[in-house]
Formats: structure tokens, C-alpha cells, sequence
């Protein structure tokens, strides 16, 4: 039997307003657009997909 890796990624985002769940969305997005992009994902990589988030601009108007 063989048994592909799963990752689950989660985000919050603060409050309640329209803008929150667009942030948390994105946030998911870009990280795992981040992983996908790699063939090894380890400490590192898991790093800089998560850091990558923070340079990303959302525009929620």
C-alpha cells in the first residue's frame, strides 16, 4: 500500500469583517503555492512559505 503525504494548512484571520476570511484565503493560497513549487518540502521551505505571506499586499475593496 502506498500512502501519499497530506499537509493541511490553516488560517484565521482577525475579526469578522470581509476582509479577515479574504486575508485567511490568501494566506492559504500563497502558501500552498509556495509548497507545490517544491518537490521537498521540509523545516526550511515550510519557513519560507509561511514568510512569503507577509510580503504579499491584499487589496480588499
Amino acid at each position: 500500500m502506498s500512502l501519499d503525504p497530506l499537509l493541511a494548512v490553516v488560517a484565521d484571520g482577525m475579526g469578522d469583517g470581509p476582509g479577515s476570511a479574504m486575508a485567511a484565503r490568501t494566506t492559504v493560497d500563497i502558501i500552498v503555492e509556495q509548497l507545490r513549487a517544491t518537490s521537498r518540502i521540509g523545516p526550511a521551505r515550510l519557513l519560507a512559505a509561511v514568510a512569503a505571506t507577509s510580503d504579499a499586499e491584499i487589496d480588499v475593496s
